[in-house]
């Protein structure tokens, strides 16, 4: 009887699970019953896992979804989203929001999906963005057919429970041409932007790449071996040459990790010139010219929330960096061992000074050449201007009998003094 409770157990969660994954409604044909229209929200409970729709809270935008004509121009809308606002989310705090992949079957092939889960007493509305990097390059030129981004935007009037997370899963990681050819997107560096404003108006923002694994990875998060996205903090990276990243908490909540270790990868090899840093990467420990640089550790006290913020303590010169994080839980003997491979962030570049020393000297040996010449010419040519203004005042100019140099044209009573009175000739007629 045991067994069988136990096997129902099983089913029911495998069931729910599969339930959760369908649970899209911005789509054309829904496949759950919680989906009264394209604009409902699903609410998922932390705690128990259960999926509800909520008739106070709407999706009032998706442009995927809403642009089935793959029009460039909506596209380009999207693309060119406004996402730098100055309020970003707070350094101390985890992060209201974290990302979960799932697997998709489609036309016999598996992809990964993305599942958004928002805390939703956090915010009265927000919007969100997916963007392909591989695909998606500039919104000012142009566009490629597979770039196709998701800019998502919704709003709600009430509260739930500290439990209650909003759960977008219509994400996944695969592009199409116009053909409705699918290819996937495995290796792909993604930019997922959030935006979030509270009951005070006050609206919060933050850009994060992550990097899409493999489709034979594990992600089911009932499993301790299961692998997730990491999040690197664009802005800090852009702006203040930090690297920050998010690691979603799943293997200490649900799998009691003892530690979570922080690793720098480093890569000495060299790139082609037309290699494209968004695509085709993987976890890099089975590259023979990557190493390990550089090492942090992280323990708890206490359980933290859905994510964790880490700050890379390791200055990084120019070259070609990953991050990767791996859980450790210790075994029957103390001993620490890894729970699950590596979940690895997508490659982050110093510009090598080594590769374009030559080309910064000569361009400053140019500025420095360029100086010289036009300042010496601009010096000759005030010189020439001014020899020039000295030799026609002298024209003018006579000695008087104390030595001093006068100026006979505009001063009349020295030349009538020297010359005599000058009489003006008259008219002679014939």
């Amino acid at each position: 009887m045991g067994k069988l409770i136990l096997f129902l157990l099983i089913l029911c969660n495998k069931i729910a699970h599969q339930f959760a994954l369908t649970a899209c409604c911005q789509t054309e044909r829904p496949t759950s019953t919680l989906c009264t229209s394209n604009s409902t929200c699903i609410i998922k409970s932390l705690e128990s896992g259960t999926l509800n729709n909520h008739g106070d809270c709407s999706i009032r935008q998706d442009s995927k979804y809403e642009n089935k004509n793959r029009s460039e121009e909506m596209k380009a809308i999207c693309m060119r989203g406004n996402w730098d606002v100055k309020s970003r989310f707070d350094e101390e705090d985890s992060l209201p929001f974290y990302l979960e992949m799932f697997k998709v079957e489609r036309s016999d092939m598996t992809y990964i999906g993305f599942d958004v889960q928002m805390h939703y007493i956090e915010f009265v509305s927000a919007r969100f963005r997916f963007l392909n990097l591989h695909h998606c390059k500039s919104p000012y030129g142009d566009i490629s057919e597979r770039c196709n981004p998701r800019c998502v935007r919704l709003s709600k009037n009430d509260k739930l429970d500290n439990q209650a997370f909003l759960t977008h899963t219509c994400e996944e990681g695969l592009t199409e041409d116009l053909d409705g050819v699918l290819l996937q997107a495995t290796g792909d560096t993604y930019l997922f932007s959030m935006c979030m404003t509270d009951n005070d108006n006050e609206q919060r923002c933050g850009e994060y790449w992550f990097l899409v694994p493999s489709e034979d990875s594990v992600l089911d998060t009932s499993r301790p071996d299961h692998q997730v996205l990491v999040l690197v903090d664009k802005v800090e990276y852009d702006q203040n040459s930090e690297v920050i990243i998010i690691i979603p908490s799943s293997h200490v909540l649900k799998h009691e990790a003892d530690m979570l270790s922080v690793q720098l990868l480093h890569d000495s090899g060299v790139l082609d010139e037309d290699d494209d840093p968004f695509r085709g990467e993987s976890c890099w420990y089975n590259r023979t010219t990557a190493a390990v640089i550089h090492i942090q550790n992280i323990t708890f006290n206490k359980y933290p929330g859905q994510n964790i913020r880490v700050r890379i303590t390791k200055y990084l010169p120019s070259g070609k960096y990953q991050v990767a994080m791996i859980p450790f839980r210790k075994d029957e003997n103390g001993t620490l061992v890894a729970m699950a491979p590596p979940s690895c962030t997508p490659r982050l570049e110093r510009l090598n000074l080594g590769k374009h020393a030559l080309a910064i000297i000569l361009v400053l040996l140019g500025v420095v050449i360029f100086s010289g010449v036009f300042f010496t010419m601009y010096n000759r040519f005030k010189e020439d201007e001014n020899f020039v203004n000295e030799d026609e005042e002298e024209e003018g100019m006579e000695l008087n009998p104390e030595g001093e140099l006068v100026n006979l044209v505009n001063n009349s009573s020295l030349a009538a003094e020297y010359c005599g009175d000058i009489e003006t000739p008259s008219l002679i007629e014939f």
